[in-house]
């Protein structure tokens, strides 16, 4: 009886938490507009990735620069000039 009545304040308490998370609007971060030229093939990959992630082309390009970046910075990847 003891480990049910903790089961179901548990319960409680995570059900407002989510509740009270779904509830709070959460703050963007302030950012900066970039203007970046992309090819037409390109621009086409990132519009059906966007699609199929059910993104959009900003939050598909932001994704790929974070993961990519780091490698970048240590040098890891060589980056032609174009």
């Amino acid at each position: 009886m003891h480990s049910e009545k903790n089961f179901y304040f548990f319960f409680d308490s995570f059900c407002n938490a989510v509740h009270y998370m779904s509830t709070m609007k959460l703050k963007r971060p302030k950012t900066t507009p970039m203007m970046v030229r992309l090819e037409d093939e390109l621009e086409a990959r990132l519009r059906r990735a966007a699609k199929t992630m059910g993104s959009n082309k900003s939050a598909v390009f932001r994704f790929a620069l974070l993961n990519e970046l780091p490698r970048i910075e240590r040098g890891q990847i060589n980056i032609p000039a174009l």
